[in-house]
């Protein structure tokens, strides 16, 4: 799934023609605030994917590290990183270590891979969605970045509206998996 695609139909949900003008042709009656509102729903996709990726989708990485001085930086991961699954030795062992706030401490230096859940980056329009699971459809997440999206500008009716539609999509495709999603308050 490509940014601009759910950018795209994100539009046309909220009913935005000059957006999804500008969106498919490039043109808009007023480029600014065309640029504005595209980027707010770049921002509202990125808050969906990171809220699936912190919950019932995790994103897994494996990097392969040689620890400096039995230490492994938080700086030299590829990603940002929200919790480990494993770190193995090069015979798929499972090697001790201690977490601390800059680094991992190991208790050796051989090379070693690390398995850990991350957040993913902020995709640009151009770029494909990180999500973590092959069962979220685009729709789950058009409805979750129109929630989001209402949100951010205060209407709040149909914030919550798009927010069970969301949650309604994503319980349908985790039915057999057991998620929770952080609660939003909606004032």
């Amino acid at each position: 799934m490509i940014v601009l695609e759910i950018a795209l139909q994100v539009a046309q949900n909220l009913g935005k023609e000059d957006l999804i003008t500008f969106l498919s042709e490039g043109t808009s009656a007023d480029i600014t605030i065309a640029k504005r509102e595209r980027q707010k729903i770049i921002d509202c996709l990125h808050n969906v994917v990171l809220e699936l990726a912190s919950g019932p989708c995790k994103v897994k990485v494996v990097e392969e590290f040689v620890p400096l001085d039995k230490k492994i930086y938080y700086k030299d991961f590829s990603n940002k990183i929200l919790s480990f699954s494993n770190i193995l030795d090069k015979k798929g062992s499972v090697v001790k270590y201690s977490v601390y706030p800059t680094y991992i401490a190991l208790y050796d230096d051989k090379r070693v891979v690390v398995e850990y859940n991350c957040l993913p980056n902020k995709s640009d329009i151009d770029q494909e969605i990180v999500v973590g699971n092959t069962l979220i459809t685009p729709s789950i997440l058009v409805y979750g970045t129109v929630a989001e999206y209402y949100l951010a500008s205060s209407l709040y009716d149909e914030a919550v509206f798009w927010r069970k539609k969301y949650e309604d999509a994503l319980s349908s495709v985790m039915q057999n998996k057991k998620f929770k999603l952080k609660g939003r308050i909606f004032v």
